[in-house]
């Protein structure tokens, strides 16, 4: 009998690896889409910011609908993997037939998810309250990707307060910080 309750428990604890496995699967999928949309292998185009015509304008106000069905969609996406996510980490770490390694493996993973969630809530913010209209960051090992909600290329100085956030809130070096525009 006990043999077969430790199978179970075996059985039970890959498939909360399984989960975990697949929401980082959904997370990388969603970043390659993300990347591929704004075109992130194409460099950032950096111009003075010019006055738009009235013409401009109008075609802007239908560009900006469909920036924040994006931005809203990328968002709620964001949070239905990241609860997934804590939940099974929860399920982990509040289950008593998890060993001390998993345990602790669980408990840090939940710690780094955390603080990388505060990271990118704290430069979200930071970065709107510099007059951009949405953003999206993403914070992960040792590389931030921020998507600004910009209907022209960034200007130098829009770029330069985006990565002096970034790097100040992160610590991520220059190089491993990626900023695009959502046009």
């Amino acid at each position: 009998m006990k043999v077969h309750f430790k199978k179970i428990r075996l059985e039970k604890r890959h498939w909360v690896f399984l989960g975990l496995v697949a929401a980082l699967c959904l997370t990388g999928i969603i970043n390659m889409r993300l990347n591929s949309i704004t075109g992130e292998t194409q460099p950032i185009a950096l111009k003075p910011s010019e006055t738009p015509t009235q013409e401009q304008q109008s075609e802007e106000g239908a560009a900006t609908s469909a920036s924040a069905n994006f931005f809203t969609n990328y968002r709620a996406e964001r949070t239905a993997t990241r609860d997934k996510e804590m939940t099974y980490l929860n399920e982990i770490i509040g289950s008593e037939k998890t060993d001390a390694e998993t345990l602790k493996d669980a408990q840090e993973q939940k710690m780094a998810l955390t603080t990388a969630m505060e990271k990118e809530l704290l430069v979200e913010g930071l970065i709107k309250a510099k007059g951009f209209t949405d953003c999206i960051v993403t914070v992960q090992n040792n590389s931030v990707n921020v998507v600004v909600n910009n209907t022209e290329a960034l200007t130098s100085a829009q770029a330069s307060q985006i990565m002096e956030i970034v790097r100040r809130e992160t610590g991520v070096a220059a190089e491993d910080i990626k900023i695009l525009p959502k046009n």
